[in-house]
Formats: structure tokens, C-alpha cells, sequence
């Protein structure tokens, strides 16, 4: 007798666990990614699982050849590029790493104390039904958040991590600050302490004229002198040789919570710069001590 599988049924459940996958991936690589570039991914994945089984139906075939396989690891492949789209091959290859483990996790936690068969077309498919699937899927995300959370909170303790908002012209926005002790930039002409941070934290402030503007400063494409957008400009000497001047603009107010109260600090200059902070992107903003 041959099984039954409905298509639709299979597409719902493709969804719900290539997102759980993802949103795994995403919290334990601690990646910041745009969360529509997962949803898109997400259904992407569901689309192609749902065709490469239809497909296998359509066939009548009892197992996988060489082709179907490379045809699965293909559109993983794709499915990570499009979800977490690394530049660095060596960061792309731990996140699809990360996901082939993930996958298997995730299979672990569906099927721990059940039963499944194989179908008459090769599909594995586990005796579950969709509410248990939904709460063991919970179950799976949950955990990736706790370890998220439990990572967040031993690097606090390692590190000196702090909350702060930043606000400028009636925006806000919430980021986590590292307090370095070397950071001992200064605003020349009046000694005030001045924080750093990626230009991309803080785009949002700036009009889309003034960030093509931004991107060109960085690339050398205009002189420094023509920019006129309150803008100014803070020398700086890293270790080693490195040295220049670093793009900055006074901020409204950065609110820092210090671990026992909040301090703000009205008309702060904040610099922004083309590298990212960390690779690890765990902090947004380098913090100074004159600050906290």
C-alpha cells in the first residue's frame, strides 16, 4: 500500500523547520543579518524541498542518486548564501557548517523518542504529529536563545559590556558598548571624550544624500575639506602605524546604563568608521571612560 503525501502539508512543515534552522543559525553564529533576507530564505527553501519531493513522487524512485544529493547540497548552499550572505569564504564556510549541524540537532529534537518510516519514494518521514512538531520546534528555538543569552551574559562578565541609547534629532536607537580603556580619543580643541562606532549603526541619522557622501569619503572619492554637514574631523593613532583623521558629528544625547544607573552625555561626539568593530559584531559601539 502506498503512503499519501500532501503537498501543501509538506510545504507548511518545510517552512516551519527551515526557519527554526535558521533562526538557530542566526543566534548561535551571532549573526545580525536582516531578518526579511531569512524569511526569504525560508520560503525559498520551502519551495525547493517541496519541488525536489514532488519531483522524487513523480519519479517513483525508492532512493537518491548522485545528482539528488549534489541537487540537496546545492540548495543549501543557497539557502545559507541568501540567508547570511558572508563575503569571506572562510566565514561562509562556518555558517554552512553551522547549518549541517543544526540540521541534524533540529532532526534529533523532532524525532527523539518517536518513530518514522521510509516512504515507497525514499522520504524519511517521522510518526509526529503538527502540534508536537510545533512545540518540539519551539523547544529548538528556545534553546538556541538561551545559549545566545548565556553567551551574552559570561562576554559582560569578561568584557565590560554596556546598554546605551543614542538619540539625535527625535531617533533612537539601542546598541551595547564596549568600555575600552585604550580608547583615549579626544576631541582636540577641547579635550571631550569621543566614542566610535560603524557608519552603518549610525545611518539611520543621516539623510540618504549624506550617506552616499559618507561611503564616497571612505572610498577617497572627495576631499575632506568639501564636506560641509557638520561634520568634523578627529585625529587618531591606532597601535602600530597606523594614523588619520576620523569622520564624527555631535550627538544629541548617548544614554549609557553603567550596570547601576544610567548616565547621559548631552552633545557627545561620536566617530564613525568604515571597519567593523568586532567579527563577531557583539558590540556597536566603542566606549570611553569619561563617558560611564
Amino acid at each position: 500500500m502506498k503512503e499519501v503525501i500532501y503537498i501543501d502539508v509538506f510545504f507548511a512543515t518545510a517552512i516551519i523547520q527551515n526557519f527554526c534552522i535558521l533562526v538557530w543559525v542566526r543566534n548561535i553564529c551571532e549573526k545580525k543579518y536582516a531578518w526579511k533576507m531569512l524569511f526569504l530564505a525560508t520560503f525559498l527553501s520551502a519551495i525547493g524541498s517541496t519541488l525536489f519531493v514532488y519531483v522524487q513522487i513523480k519519479r517513483n524512485r525508492a532512493s537518491q542518486d548522485i545528482l539528488d544529493w549534489l541537487t540537496i547540497l546545492f540548495m543549501v548552499y543557497l539557502v545559507v548564501k541568501i540567508a547570511f550572505p558572508e563575503k569571506k569564504r572562510k566565514e561562509m564556510m562556518g555558517v554552512l557548517a553551522c547549518y549541517l549541524f543544526s540540521s541534524a540537532v533540529y532532526a534529533g529534537v523532532i524525532m527523539f523518542g518517536r518513530t518514522g518510516k521510509t516512504t515507497y519514494t525514499g522520504i524519511y518521514i517521522g510518526n509526529i504529529s503538527m502540534l508536537q512538531l510545533l512545540l518540539r520546534s519551539i523547544l529548538f528555538v528556545a534553546g538556541s536563545y538561551i545559549y545566545k543569552i548565556a553567551i551574552m551574559i559570561r562576554r559582560e562578565k569578561q568584557q565590560k559590556l554596556y546598554t546605551f541609547v543614542i538619540t539625535q534629532k527625535g531617533k533612537s536607537k539601542k546598541g551595547i558598548g564596549l568600555l575600552d580603556t585604550g580608547n583615549l580619543l579626544y576631541a582636540p580643541w577641547n579635550h571631550a571624550p569621543v566614542l566610535v562606532t560603524h557608519y552603518v549603526f549610525i545611518a539611520d541619522f543621516f539623510s540618504p544624500q549624506i550617506q552616499d557622501m559618507q561611503k564616497k569619503l571612505f572610498d577617497g572619492e572627495i576631499d575632506k575639506s568639501l564636506v560641509g554637514t557638520g561634520i568634523v574631523w578627529i585625529p587618531y593613532k591606532s597601535v602600530g602605524n597606523a594614523h588619520g583623521l576620523l569622520p564624527a558629528f555631535y550627538v544629541e544625547n548617548v544614554r549609557i546604563y553603567n550596570g547601576r544607573r544610567w548616565k547621559d552625555n548631552p552633545h557627545v561626539l561620536v566617530a564613525f568608521c568604515r571597519e567593523k568593530l568586532t567579527l563577531r559584531e557583539d558590540y556597536d559601539m566603542i566606549l570611553h571612560t569619561g563617558c560611564v
